[in-house]
């Protein structure tokens, strides 16, 4: 009886050890493959201003180039325009990227005046920045949440 228990148990661990070394793999994978796609700032609209507050939409654009689907979980980043602090965002809805696709999110951002300034309102109304988001884009996996960090920049005063 002893020796059922100790190979019941040597089996149990086993078979624990297996789906970690696979479980680590497709961690992996699904790491790798997040960090291969591409981040880019499609556009920055205005889209209300009152007298407190802005309220932007951004759309980014995430390009998938592997041969594998890819989540995208969760979206934390900084928005800038000339260099400038906007403020902070995030975008919390799951995106799924095709293989080889292209996907846009769409994140509603909100800023107070104070942050802008009436110069960079008419910046952003003639369509003139530089915009750049730094952010960490997420992955939920079973083993926790998987950061991986982007900036993208986009210049639009070529417009």
């Amino acid at each position: 009886m002893k020796y059922d228990r100790k190979i019941r148990s040597l089996g149990i661990v086993l078979v624990l050890a297996v789906l970690a070394t696979a479980g680590d793999c497709a961690f992996q994978r699904m790491r790798e493959n997040l960090k291969n796609c591409k981040f880019d700032l499609d556009s920055v609209q205005v889209k209300e201003v009152s007298f407190s507050a802005i309220k932007l939409g951004i759309d980014v654009g995430i390009e998938n180039p592997n041969p594998e689907q890819v989540i995208l979980d969760q979206l934390v980043f900084d928005l800038y325009s000339n260099d400038k602090k906007l403020g902070s965002g995030k975008h919390n809805e799951t995106a799924v990227v095709a293989p080889s696709e292209r996907k846009v999110v769409n994140i509603d951002f909100e800023t107070s005046l104070s942050n802008v300034g009436m110069g960079l309102i008419q910046t952003l109304q003639s369509g003139r920045a530089t915009y750049r988001l730094d952010g960490t884009a997420y992955l939920q996996t079973f083993l926790g949440k998987v950061p991986v960090p982007f900036s993208i920049e986009k210049d639009l005063s070529s417009r």
